[in-house]
């Protein structure tokens, strides 16, 4: 009697079962794909156990009643081609992750179903027939002449597999091509080497082998997963749109950014922040049957979808923003997350992966602007962005060529009836010498991290054009201070360093810094303002007026003047409500020893209304716009 060597089952049925416990895992969500590797697995040590069985029982037949290892090995011959079947129909998925065209899938169901049908029908006939093997009357087991047909189902599926990767080879990430160039011949020749040598027996650990390959590649928990929320990371989304991209796909993208998120931290702690992450990404990702959803950053999400119509599309993002107008429940705690939204629609694009990653940050950060908190991808939208990227080299070159321009704007001292003082403004040109105004290059300098280099440019300027014009009237020049230069721990030694060398006294050049600038870091502010305050320098409130004013926050801060924002002058001529407040400022900055400049003073009534009201200086379009540097030189040696 032949007798077989299981060595090979043994040691595979050990490695299913471990992967089987390093696989599992109750608080994971079990998309189709993770329920089908798990299948994969399951009937794999199933197999693998009839295969033992089934051998012992052949091995022992005068033990083992005919009918059990008759069932046993139908049993396994069904199984392990079940099995092998199921990893096939998983690299299908792979396969077609991509592709939203039902064809191919739809083929690969058909085939694989057809030719299990018929290979199931087959090895259920054998009692009758003995075409797979069959018991002699003393029981012993003989081969059929269709034993091997199992090999050649095998062989079909592999066949079937290559030929999906050939049709939608554009659509296939990297990973999943180096699996399908790898795998299948691997697989071929084990199979070939148990066809060769039938006493060894191979066929768990075929399977075994090509379920360790995907878990190691496709299953394990950390590949390309967010580790909060478990959905794809940013790396897993930019590969699903580039391969999209390539694929010449029709599909659409929808984004969803949380608003102040950190209100939600602080009142109910981070964990619980955690766990409302997790719960809004695990329902964008059951939110659409094909869609799959994305941590794109920290607080936005990307749903990728296929593309039906615009009526569809409409839907979807109406469906998105009603569900974030309603609270969301964590058992007993309810939250209101307000969010903002973004939608771009790809048919057969143009655009390469990295400029559609672009164009949705950009998008996301124009909706949080917009007053109904949605941008859709349009012809205004991408002109806006081309704009922006054409605007980002244009800052990019300016800082490494230092064509920046520092122009002035004179300031009116009230008492001394002259203009005494100015501030340092940066300017800009692009490249037909057209000024871009500073309230579209700044914020994208603080963007991209060229405002430290931009400040430190203008402080340089600001300082040679007080120290080489001793002959003006100008008392001092104020230059506008950024958040990310008082990062900078060598910022007042580099700053003293360029006083020395103009000759001039820290108190000559003032530093403006907003609400904004201190409540980034409140503490370390304070403590810096009081250390440079020390060595002589003097500070002034920017903006006061606007979005975080406060007056304990200037209280208690070594400021020497405040500046009141353009918009609590405009009114004061037809407001008498504004007039009072103005008034009050002023008088409350006057008792706390502090002096008042008036920005944007543009009409004689206001001139004359803040010089009644006690402002100690004026600056603004009435009195003198700002100016490149010969310009301003020409004009203060005039008055």
């Amino acid at each position: 009697m032949e007798r077989w060597s299981l060595a090979a089952e043994f040691l595979a049925f050990i490695l299913i079962i471990t992967t089987v416990v390093f696989y599992h895992d109750r608080k994971q969500v079990k998309s189709a794909r993770k329920r089908l590797f798990e299948s994969s697995l399951l009937m794999t040590a199933v197999s693998i156990g009839l295969n033992i069985a089934g051998v012992y029982g052949i091995e022992n037949y005068r033990q083992v009643p005919h009918w059990i290892n008759a069932w046993v090995n139908c049993g396994y011959f069904l199984v392990s081609v079940w099995a092998c079947s199921m990893i096939a129909a998983y690299l299908f998925d792979l396969l077609l992750e991509h592709v939203y065209v039902k064809t191919c899938r739809t083929r690969a169901v058909v085939g694989l179903s057809l030719v299990n049908g018929i290979y199931t029908l087959l090895t259920l006939s054998n009692a009758w027939t003995g075409l797979m093997f069959w018991f002699d009357a003393e029981g012993a087991y003989h081969r059929g002449p269709l034993n091997r047909l199992g090999y050649g189902v095998m062989l079909i599926e592999l066949l079937m597999v290559m030929m999906c990767y050939l049709r939608n080879r554009e659509s296939v990430g990297q990973k999943v091509r180096k699996v399908i160039y790898t795998l299948p011949p691997v697989v071929l020749l084990l199979a070939l080497f148990q066809i060769a040598y039938p006493e060894i027996l191979l066929n768990g650990t075929i399977l075994t082998f090509a379920l360790l390959i995907i878990f190691v590649n496709f299953q394990h928990s950390q590949v390309e997963k967010d580790s909060l929320t478990g959905v794809g990371n940013r790396k897993d989304f930019y590969e699903e749109l580039f391969l999209r991209l390539k694929g010449k796909q029709r599909f659409q993208i929808a984004m969803v950014s949380l608003l102040d998120f950190a209100a939600v931290n602080q009142k109910f702690g981070y964990r619980r922040g955690d766990e409302f992450l997790y719960h809004i990404a695990r329902w964008l990702d059951e939110f659409q049957k094909d869609g799959r959803a994305f941590r794109f950053s920290n607080v936005t999400f990307a749903l990728i979808c296929p593309y039906v119509d615009a009526e569809n599309s409409r839907s979807l993002l109406e469906a998105m923003e009603s569900r974030f107008g309603q609270p969301w429940s964590l058992g007993e705690t309810v939250c209101k997350i307000p969010a903002c939204f973004g939608a771009m629609i790809c048919e057969e694009s143009e655009l390469e992966a990295t400029q559609v990653v672009e164009l949705l940050s950009f998008m996301v950060e124009s909706a949080k602007t917009k007053e109904d908190g949605k941008v859709l991808f349009d012809r205004e939208a991408e002109r806006m962005f081309w704009k922006k990227k054409h605007l980002e080299q244009v800052l990019q070159e300016a800082a490494e060529k230092r064509n920046f321009e520092v122009w002035y704007q004179p300031i009116f001292n009230c008492a001394l009836q002259r203009f005494d003082s100015a501030e340092a403004l940066i300017r800009l040109r692009d490249p037909e010498g057209k000024l871009v105004s500073p309230a579209e290059f700044i914020p994208l300098a603080e963007e991209n991290g060229l405002i430290d280099e931009i400040g430190w440019f203008v402080w340089k300027e600001a300082c040679r054009f007080v120290g080489g014009h001793s002959e003006l009237s100008l008392h001092t020049v104020s230059v506008n201070m950024s958040a990310q230069q008082f990062l900078n721990p060598e910022l007042r030694s580099r700053m003293e360093a360029v006083l020395e060398e103009n000759g001039l006294s820290a108190d000559r050049i003032k530093l403006e810094i907003t609400e904004r600038v201190i409540l980034s870091d409140e503490k370390y502010m304070k403590q810096l303002m009081r250390d440079f305050s020390a060595n002589g320098f003097r500070f002034c409130v920017d903006d006061f007026g606007i979005g975080y004013s406060n007056f304990s926050g200037v209280m208690h801060l070594p400021f020497e003047c405040i500046k009141l924002d353009q918009s609590l002058i405009e009114k004061i001529p037809s407001d008498a409500q504004d007039r009072l407040v103005v008034r009050s400022m002023i008088e409350l900055f006057h008792s706390m020893g502090m002096r008042v400049v008036a920005e944007g003073v543009e009409t004689k009534v206001q001139k004359e209304l803040i010089e009644q009201m006690g402002a100690d200086y004026i600056q603004g379009y009435y009195f003198a716009k700002p100016m490149p540097e010969a310009e301003v030189l020409a004009f203060l040696s005039k008055t």
